[in-house]
């Protein structure tokens, strides 16, 4: 079982980012989102990863959302989340990593759809439990 946390009464989950094609790896804490399709990293945390946007490659996808549209680039990752008993689930997806778009640099990185399908996830905000069943 993975803990997820409340901030401001948003559900967030925290987990270890590898992006092997640019040879990074760094802490994301991700904002637990149903109705994004793709798990995104956004400009914000792939900064501080060290991402270089000017130099990404890959293909680009147009996705619209509430704020309008916005392009990314897919980047394989391999995303750690530490389990309550101290070992890791592991998953390996292809990552949005959002391209600098002004109105993205704010914004936190997203856990989509993409991976939320694959566990059952407990949402209680009133007992601040957030847990995911892998």
């Amino acid at each position: 079982m993975i803990r997820g946390y409340f901030h401001n009464d948003r559900p967030f989950v925290r987990a270890w980012v590898r992006l092997p094609g640019l040879g990074l790896m760094d802490e994301i804490r991700f904002l637990v989102d149903t109705g994004a399709t793709y798990t995104t990293l956004h400009p914000l945390d792939g900064r501080n990863m060290g991402v270089p946007f000017l130099q990404l490659g890959g293909p680009v996808r147009a996705v619209r959302g509430v704020g309008g549209r916005a392009d990314y680039v897919g980047q394989p990752a391999e995303l750690l989340f530490l389990d309550h008993e101290g070992g890791y689930a592991r998953l390996e997806i292809e990552m949005n990593v959002a391209r600098l778009t002004r109105g993205l640099e704010g914004l936190p990185s997203l856990l989509g759809r993409d991976v939320l399908r694959q566990w059952r996830m407990d949402y209680d905000p009133r007992q601040n439990r957030l847990d995911f069943h892998t």
